[in-house]
């Protein structure tokens, strides 16, 4: 199985994520880019199929990435300037489609194709715990978010 490399950037101080990372799905960064051409800050080459979310916690301290390699990726983003891998999270049994931080920087959620979504308290030091598992969908969800004030899913 291939490496599929993520690259992360940074332009005018805002971390993007390339159009090649996404594969067929698509990207954000499908227009509106300025013409001056980001620096490439890094690259993280851990996951071993294509990667389909990423989401970066509010405080740039922490990166979550999920792939379809039933993985997701967390990494700190503080100290040396570049990402850490803290955590590989493999409760999933299926393609991971999205993950999400809580406003709070508490909580990360992900949403797999084995219908299950997952809640994991991120917000003190060592390993994410799992802390709730929502199982009671029909089909898988595609998207997760939290409210503003971090009280709902």
């Amino acid at each position: 199985m291939s490496v599929i490399p993520l690259q992360l950037f940074l332009l005018f101080g805002i971390a993007l994520v390339t159009k090649e990372a996404f594969g067929d799905f698509g990207s954000p960064l499908d227009s509106d880019i300025p013409e001056q051409a980001p620096s490439t800050r890094f690259v993280l080459s851990d996951a071993r199929n294509t990667i389909s979310t990423v989401a970066f916690a509010q405080n740039s301290k922490l990166l979550a990435i999920g792939s379809f390699d039933e993985k997701v990726r967390v990494y700190s983003l503080g100290g040396s300037g570049l990402p850490r891998l803290e955590s590989t999270l493999s409760d999933s049994t299926d393609l991971v489609r999205a993950v999400a931080f809580s406003p709070d920087c508490k909580y990360l959620a992900t949403a797999s194709r084995d219908t299950n979504v997952r809640v994991y308290n991120v917000g003190a030091e060592g390993e994410p715990i799992l802390q709730h598992t929502l199982s009671d969908a029909t089909d898988y969800a595609r998207s997760v978010s939290f409210s503003p004030d971090s009280k709902y899913l």
